[in-house]
C-alpha cells in the first residue's frame, strides 16, 4: 500500500511539473515613466521622477490632423502636482532639436514641436521659453505598445521674477501608446 502511495505521490508531482511548463510566463506591462534632473535657478540637481499618473489627464499617441506625435501627462512629485508636455513631428524615432528662435516669431512653438514642465502651481519650464532642447525618440510602437525617449537641454523660469536658465539632464520617458 505504501508503494502505491508514493507511486500516486510521484505522478502527481511529475504531472504538475508538466502542467507548469504549459502555462506561459507573462511578464508584468511596465509603468509609464518620466524622469529627469533640473539645475538652475532654484533648482540644484533636483532628481524628478514622475508617478501615480492620472490616467484620465493622460494622452499619449499620434494626432492625425497636426501630424504630431503627442505625449501629455498629469501626475505627482513629492506630492504636488506635476505635467509633462512634449509634441514632436511624425509617428516614428528620430531625433530632434527644438531652439528659440532669435528674433522671436509670433508662430512659435509650432505645433509639433513643443516642451514643457510644470512643477506645483507656479513653476513652468519650457513652453515658450525654450533655450534648446534635444530629443531622441528611440521606441515608436503601434497602438498598445511603447513610445520611450530621452530628451535634455536648457528653458527659462520665470516664476522668481527674473529669467534664470536651467537645464533639464538626463531626461528620460518610456510611456503606453493610446492611439
Amino acid at each position: 500500500m505504501k508503494k502505491i502511495i508514493y507511486l500516486f505521490l510521484c505522478l502527481c508531482f511529475i504531472v504538475s511539473i508538466a502542467a507548469c511548463k504549459d502555462d506561459p510566463i507573462t511578464e508584468p506591462e511596465p509603468e509609464d515613466e518620466i524622469k529627469f534632473v533640473l539645475d538652475g535657478s532654484v533648482f540644484n540637481n533636483q532628481f524628478v521622477s514622475f508617478n501615480d499618473f492620472f490616467a484620465e489627464q493622460t494622452t499619449v499617441g499620434y494626432i492625425d490632423s497636426l501630424q504630431t506625435t503627442e505625449i501629455k501627462t498629469i501626475a505627482q512629485f513629492n506630492n504636488s502636482p506635476v505635467s509633462f508636455w512634449l509634441r514632436f513631428p511624425n509617428q516614428n524615432t528620430g531625433s530632434y532639436t527644438y531652439n528659440e528662435p532669435n528674433p522671436p516669431q509670433i508662430d512659435y512653438p509650432a505645433n509639433d514641436k513643443y516642451f514643457e514642465i510644470k512643477l506645483g502651481n507656479d513653476t513652468l519650464l519650457g513652453g515658450i521659453a525654450i533655450q534648446q532642447i534635444n530629443l531622441n525618440i528611440s521606441q515608436y510602437d503601434t497602438v498598445g505598445g511603447r513610445i520611450k525617449g530621452n530628451f535634455e537641454g536648457a528653458v527659462y523660469d520665470y516664476s522668481t521674477g527674473t529669467e534664470a536658465l536651467v537645464s533639464v539632464e538626463n531626461g528620460e520617458f518610456d510611456m503606453k501608446r493610446q492611439f
